[in-house]
């Protein structure tokens, strides 16, 4: 998966996305706004710094849009918090499917998790996630 694949399913699902300076704050890279059943996606083009970052933030906005996972303006940090642990989770297995992430450690390819980062073109973090996700969700390696 291409960061150009990623812009060419927005456009294909209609979702708007946009690339600004726009100064979110508190190193918030994207938001995604709902009005009346369209989406739109601001990416904050002075906190993504690789295309490996643009991508995950690309896939992880298109998450909350797929799994509904959104929030008011007003949301608490309660519900702003479950909505961002159901996108990763979305993004993750996405990006990370179980049976190739446990293919791959398995295999003298990849020995750390930079190297997994790699293999899969996604940051360390999401790794580090996704490693944590299955393993609590009782996945066997």
């Amino acid at each position: 998966m291409t960061l150009i694949d990623i812009y060419d399913e927005l456009k294909e699902k209609g979702i708007k996305y946009y690339s600004g300076r726009y100064g979110f704050g508190n190193d918030v890279d994207a938001a995604t706004i709902e009005i009346r059943g369209c989406y739109g996606i601001f990416f904050d083009v002075t906190q993504l710094k690789t295309e490996r970052q643009e991508m995950h933030t690309a896939v992880h906005e298109l998450s909350h849009i797929e799994t509904g996972a959104m929030v008011s303006i007003d949301a608490t940090p309660w519900e702003v918090y479950k909505a961002e642990q159901k996108a990763t989770r979305h993004e993750i297995k996405r990006m990370i499917p179980f049976a190739e992430l446990r293919a791959v450690t398995q295999s003298e390819e990849c020995r750390n998790n930079y190297e997994i980062a790699e293999h899969f073109n996604v940051p360390e973090e999401l790794v580090e996630q996704a490693i944590e996700y299955y393993h609590n969700h009782g996945e066997r390696w």
